[in-house]
């Protein structure tokens, strides 16, 4: 399969999650959103739509970056989006409760330690701030998925570890979008 084809079946079936959980996080002008794996930064592109909105995004893949650079670009002239290279584990580069929101979809299955990711997630959360976290760990199965590029494919246990790291009035929703593309939201 070629990148584009790649890319075009990515977008087909996350795009519609991505743009769903991001409503979900009823984003507000002036709120701060930080956006982990951002992987081609189609979501940063629909945070940016929102008015006031400025975003923040990390990814460890230095390909992502780029190509979320080249679509965002004017939104990093405007200062609306500052990129970053580095792990939801380890992001000494962000400073303690500096964002309103923090989102991520479908990376939550790469993280090698659960616990210690949502508990910097949370650091850098302001308090009273909102993470959404987009999964389809119905997907994701030992069957079909290799241990060890998906390391957490037990959806109670990452329900577990949010509580764990110290999030409070945990909500979980199955959905199922227009698109067809089941997109459940933790």
């Amino acid at each position: 399969m070629s990148v584009w084809n790649f890319l075009t079946v990515w977008c087909r079936f996350n795009n519609p999650g991505v743009y769903d959980a991001l409503q979900r996080a009823n984003l507000q002008p002036n709120d701060n959103l930080l956006e982990i794996c951002i992987g081609h930064g189609f979501g940063i592109q629909e945070a940016l739509r929102y008015p006031g909105v400025s975003v923040t995004g990390v990814d460890v893949s230095e390909h992502s970056l780029a190509a979320s650079r080249e679509l965002n670009n004017l939104a990093i002239a405007e200062k609306r989006l500052s990129l970053h290279h580095g792990s939801a584990s380890h992001m000494p580069f962000l400073p303690d409760a500096s964002f309103d929101k923090v989102f991520h979809f479908n990376c939550c299955y790469f993280w090698p330690d659960l616990a210690a990711t949502l508990r910097e997630i949370k650091r850098v959360l302001k308090p009273g701030g909102l993470l959404v976290s987009g999964t389809k760990f119905h997907q994701i199965s030992e069957e079909t998925h290799d241990k060890t590029t998906f390391p957490n494919q037990d959806e109670a246990a990452y329900q577990a570890a949010i509580a764990e790291a110290g999030f409070t009035e945990i909500r979980r929703q199955h959905i199922r979008l227009a698109s067809g593309t089941p997109s459940p939201l933790s």
